[in-house]
């Protein structure tokens, strides 16, 4: 239970060209949505996780290649109030309700935080998730944000326990607690901070 999504990290110190607006592209211009859903299409089934880097407008702004579920970069070179946007490639090849994948990790988030990015985004193959910074700023460091993580990472882990053991642990409860794990984690830090945290099926 709660596999961690592989995610972004920050090193060193310190298909379809388009797509339906949902909450997760909020306050989107069409041309964000071309040029940002459009490459999160192509990228979302690829076994290996790539970050592309957007500007506030929508224009790309580079694009950083990983391997498996990680990929590295310099926080120097990210601008801040930029729209991140990676994949998460853990669920290809699942069946059932894994395919849904999971959403962000804690290296997501201390990512975007540490490089004051806009917004962070994560895409599956059939899901898409987003967390938007607030106008105030994200309102935390990227280590207390790390520390909160933890912490609502354990408050979920229990509650699934607890879920599992009422329900019975089998492999249909087993799989939705894990799917669930880090969105609900993701719902508590978003509801302590006031982050605009969505996600919708694709």
């Amino acid at each position: 239970m709660g596999r961690n999504s592989g995610g972004v990290t920050s090193s060193g110190k310190g298909g379809s060209s388009g797509g339906s607006k949902g909450a997760t592209e909020k306050g989107y211009t069409a041309k964000m949505v071309k040029n940002i859903v459009g490459m999160e299409q192509k990228y979302r089934r690829n076994k290996d996780e790539t970050l592309h880097v957007f500007n506030s407008k929508g224009d790309i702004v580079s694009s950083i290649g990983g391997k498996g579920a990680q990929v590295v970069f310099d926080p120097k070179k990210i601008p801040a109030n930029s729209i991140l946007t990676h994949n998460h490639p853990r669920s290809l090849g699942t069946n059932g309700i894994r395919r849904i994948g999971n959403s962000f990790s804690s290296d997501d988030i201390r990512s975007a935080i540490k490089v004051n990015a806009k917004e962070m985004r994560a895409v599956t193959p059939t899901y898409t998730f987003s967390v938007k910074r607030p106008k105030g700023g994200w309102g935390v460091s990227a280590d207390v944000a790390s520390k909160a993580f933890a912490d609502a990472n354990r408050t979920v882990s229990k509650q699934g326990h607890s879920y599992l053991t009422k329900t019975g642990w089998n492999e249909s409860n087993i799989a939705r607690a894990e799917v669930t794990h880090f969105h609900k984690v993701m719902k508590i830090l978003a509801k302590k901070y006031g982050w605009d945290y969505s996600k919708k099926n694709n």
